[in-house]
């Protein structure tokens, strides 16, 4: 499962002032467990090798950070832009080691909660 969160620009500086460990730990204690994933030609899970890929799909829920592609248009693209992204990327490379972290410690509960609707 794919799911977009806010991280486009005009949403992005929460979550690039947020503490990635700490955020993973919370989503743990409340039973999500997920992992983030940025755009590109193709799913890119930050912290992950790409030949791990197919343990984690399917049995995570992928959250799919906006505003992380490595496609880049308009006219006042600029640094801004791309410190945004890496530091999306960074955030998302944490949060991914620390459940998988979390994961490894404790093999029983690993499955993806499903999201809920709002």
């Amino acid at each position: 499962m794919f799911m977009m969160i806010g991280c486009a620009q005009d949403n992005q500086e929460p979550l690039l002032k947020a503490n990635a460990r700490k955020d993973a730990l919370a989503a743990v204690n409340r039973g999500e467990i997920f992992l983030y994933g940025a755009q590109g030609p193709s799913l890119f899970l930050p912290g992950i090798p790409r030949k791990d890929y197919k343990e984690y799909i399917g049995k995570f829920e992928i959250r799919m950070i906006e505003g992380t592609s490595d496609a880049y248009f308009g006219k006042d693209f600029g640094r801004e832009q791309v410190r945004r992204h890496l530091l999306a990327v960074e955030y998302a490379e944490i949060f991914n080691l620390t459940i998988l972290e979390h994961v490894k410690k404790n093999r029983s509960g690993n499955k993806a909660k499903k999201p809920t609707k709002k």
